[in-house]
């Protein structure tokens, strides 16, 4: 029997890429093997089953829909970011996420030799798992962590000490427990061997496989609401971010560009759609008070999925400058939909882009410029991109799992 993890997002009020790739795996595999595949949820120191049939909700507690409201709010996400830079208050706002769990309507779940677990989780969240991991791996149950990135282990300044401290000691809880490991792109299963190959663990297995992208129908996709249509209404070139407001992802970089071409006289638009994330105060004080704020320059934090589709389809460009990343599925997102890229020319945009998209040196301030100025005389043109869909990514996981002993 495999067994997936989902504890996190299925416990908590989490929003996020992870929690939504953990959301569109467990949905897919759960109906593509029925009878191999348990969903389970990690709480008072056992596993319980949990149903995909049963909704999000239902897993969480009162107390944690409150937070996950408040949190949802600038202000609130403001103040959950730098509780999380302090451990103490960090470690108390984990512990207020999952209190009070009901978990009566749950069938416990005994994990035996032969079974799989995969950790597909953000599991460097819950440190106290550790001793139940340990007896699970007595058991001989393989234990195989999913890795999204090593990101916090190379670009420490891009995080909170907390977050620092708790993803060194995952990596280092891994190292004891892991069967295997499966990582979300082929560079960072190269990342992953390298330090296994550094802390003696090279006979451990590392596979991978690629995160999906669907397209929605176009009668779905046309329903955004009016400020959405009104923005996207002039022919004014429209340059598109997604990702949350966080170091990495290099926001300030691209605001510093606009500001000069807007001085010049540019036309085109730029649109940040992600929420607002950590160590970006005074990033995100200067978005909220530019001349051009509601004009030029648009933030959008609570944009749904059916919008998310109607802006890729009608911005002109998707700039991806991030310094880091595990995969980057926007850019897959924006090509699927002929959406032209520029993004920055690191390993992973060059190993999904498949030649498509415009690669840049990172913070090279004048090629950025001089790609977005010509990129803004050029019509929208079709591109010869595939990708896979969350089905068929859900299927190659379910291999990789298998092939694991």
């Amino acid at each position: 029997m495999i067994y997936i993890d989902c504890s996190n997002t299925y416990q908590r009020n989490f929003s996020g890429g992870i929690s939504r790739v953990v959301k569109e795996i467990t949905m897919n595999l759960t109906q593509l093997a029925p009878d191999e595949v348990k969903l389970v949820i990690y709480a008072k120191k056992d596993y319980y089953q949990f149903p995909i049939s049963l909704q999000f909700e239902s897993a969480k507690s009162f107390l944690s829909n409150k937070l996950g409201c408040f949190e949802k709010s600038n202000y609130g996400a403001k103040l959950k970011y730098k509780i999380t830079a302090i451990p103490v208050l960090y470690w108390l706002l984990q512990y207020l996420r999952s209190h009070r769990v009901n978990y009566e309507h749950l069938q416990k779940i005994s994990l035996n030799k032969g079974d799989k677990l995969l950790l597909a989780d953000s599991n460097w969240l819950s440190p106290a798992k550790k001793k139940a991991l340990l007896s699970i791996k007595q058991k001989e149950v393989k234990i195989i962590y999913l890795i999204y990135d090593l990101i916090p282990l190379k670009q420490p300044a891009f995080f909170h000490q907390a977050h620092i401290t708790t993803f060194q000691q995952h990596i280092k809880n891994s190292l004891q427990l892991a069967y295997g490991y499966i990582t979300i792109s082929r560079s960072i299963a190269s990342e992953l061997k390298l330090l296994l190959k550094k802390e003696n663990k090279s006979h451990l297995q590392v596979n991978y496989f690629y995160l999906g992208a669907n397209i929605l129908s176009q009668e779905r996709a046309r329903q955004p609401r009016k400020m959405i249509q009104d923005f996207f209404a002039t022919k004014d070139p429209v340059y598109l971010v997604v990702s949350t407001i966080e170091p990495r992802k290099n926001h300030a970089f691209l605001l510093k560009i606009f500001d000069k071409l807007w001085a010049q006289g540019f036309k085109g638009k730029l649109c940040f759609v992600g929420r607002s994330g950590w160590l970006t105060a005074e990033l995100q004080t200067n978005i909220l008070k530019q001349v051009q704020l509601n004009k030029k320059l648009i933030w959008w934090q609570d944009i749904s999925d059916n919008e998310l589709q109607f802006i890729y389809q009608q911005a002109s460009v998707l700039l991806s400058p991030t310094l880091e990343e595990g995969f980057g599925l926007p850019i897959v997102e924006a090509l699927q939909n002929n959406l032209a890229v520029i993004a920055s020319d690191i390993p992973t945009h060059q190993e999904i882009s498949k030649g498509q998209a415009t690669l840049i040196r990172v913070n090279d301030s004048e090629a950025w410029q001089k790609s977005i100025l010509n990129y803004a005389k050029q019509e929208k043109r079709a591109l010869n991109y595939q990708w896979i869909t969350w089905k068929e990514s859900s299927q190659i996981l379910l291999q990789q799992i298998k092939s694991m002993g």
